[in-house]
């Protein structure tokens, strides 16, 4: 006793405080991991014990009992070695063989569910229609209305399919290391942006396009001589194929020219990896959606001397339906409502250019009143330039109220003052 004693106080002092502070880091990062662990060991325990009570009791059980039973048992082991593999510095990585046999039997049995995408991986805007909805946003297909009438508002650019997106991400080797870092606490909101940040990187470090989609991808962008030209806002989106998935919002990427093919190929990698935000993924796991089945789809679009952007829809038909609302977003940041529910200090354009650009937004709406798409009403999406040149981006359907609403807003009466609009360019 004495000796420990006396080891314990010739240990050396750190007189440096940066060094002190990495301890501590440390020291917090270890502590998190085995709390991590200490809660999958009780979560295993307290299935076993549910389990063990079962077998000792005379009441019947069934499949459904054994499956969530031993999916339960099997998903907090597998945190238990994940979690004690790290503490101990990899020294445990043997553990982990049965789970990978497990998974890789568990990924050939889901792969057999999941229908594979085809099509063709690129396509510009003007040739995208209703043949193509398996593997092209909504959002895109209802282009080609507008484009038809007015071929002055479709932007240059193309998209690259759900079947691009297929092609990159039927990768075994890729799902592998994106089933790893999944295997993460739901009870720990910061392991969702831990997990969507690591899957990012490994994406970005380990997996490039393929082949032959990395020279089709450099073929069409050789075909958009702008690039080089300084100017140009090159707008990325990664949006999803399927209607029912369009509730989800991925944030955008904004290049400006002059950009070279390399840069550009980064950047739609990059917006490919936007489907593991911690948005998305949350979106995915409280649904019960599997990764491959929520296809995506990435529009590169090309605008010039970009100034505003902003949306525009019509009121309800029992209002008024001539009237507008023109929100607008300069310089991608403010927002403010244009031109009747803004104040002089909140409109961010000139007279006479919201006045083009509400003309424009009027026509873009008129070619889609008899557009074969659901819904009665629509949503554009637009840029503007300077000179008040009008880019249609995208068009939703906007789904019809219900009763209950149209009740209430037949109320108020055609003639209703608009509602007040709070700062941002929010009503009430």
């Amino acid at each position: 006793m004495a000796s420990l004693f006396a080891r314990l106080f010739r240990r050396k002092k750190r007189g440096d405080a940066s060094a002190k502070k990495e301890d501590e880091g440390a020291f917090a990062a270890r502590f998190h991991r085995f709390r991590l662990f200490l809660g999958a060991y009780l979560e295993a325990y307290s299935e076993m014990m549910s389990f063990e009570e079962r077998l000792a009791d005379e009441r019947p059980f069934g499949m459904p009992f054994l499956r969530l039973c031993t999916a339960r048992l099997t998903g907090a082991s597998m945190q238990c070695v994940l979690q004690l593999n790290t503490l101990a510095g990899g020294r445990f990585e043997r553990l982990n063989e049965p789970f990978s046999r497990i998974r890789a039997d568990v990924q050939d049995i889901l792969a057999k569910g999941v229908t594979p995408l085809s099509g063709p991986w690129l396509l510009p805007y003007n040739a995208v229609d209703a043949a193509h909805e398996a593997i092209v946003s909504p959002n895109l297909r209802k282009l080609k209305a507008v484009g038809e009438a007015h071929p002055e508002f479709m932007p240059r650019g193309f998209v690259l399919t759900g079947a691009a997106w297929w092609h990159y991400f039927n990768n075994p080797d890729m799902h592998d290391e994106i089933d790893r870092i999944m295997l993460i606490s739901q009870d720990d909101p910061g392991s969702y942006a831990e997990a969507a940040s690591a899957i990012r990187e490994r994406l970005a470090a380990s997996f490039p396009l393929p082949e032959e989609l990395e020279e089709s991808v450099r073929r069409a962008l050789a075909g958009y001589p702008e690039l080089d030209m300084p100017g140009y806002a090159v707008i990325l989106r990664c949006l999803p194929v399927r209607e029912e998935h369009g509730a989800l919002v991925i944030p955008e990427q904004v290049l400006y020219t002059p950009v070279d093919a390399s840069s550009a190929l980064d950047a739609i990698r990059s917006s490919l990896a936007m489907a593991y935000r911690p948005r998305a993924i949350i979106y995915r796991l409280k649904r019960g959606i599997r990764d491959r089945a929520m296809p995506m789809c990435i529009a590169l679009t090309l605008i010039p001397e970009i100034h505003a952007r902003g949306s525009a829809h019509r009121k309800l038909e029992h209002l008024n339906p001539e009237e507008l609302f023109v929100h607008v977003r300069r310089g991608f940041a403010t927002p403010a409502l244009w031109p009747t529910q803004a104040t002089d200090e909140g409109a961010s354009l000139p007279d006479e250019v919201a006045a083009r650009v509400e003309e424009q937004a009027r026509a873009a709406l008129d070619c889609l009143a008899d557009a074969p798409v659901r819904g009665n009403r629509h949503e554009i999406f637009w840029a503007a330039s300077e000179s008040g040149r009008l880019y249609i981006l995208g068009v939703n359907a906007l789904p019809d109220p219900a009763p209950e609403a149209l009740a209430l807003q037949g109320q108020a009466g055609p003639a209703a003052s608009p509602a007040p609009c709070l700062e941002g360019g929010l009503s009430t």
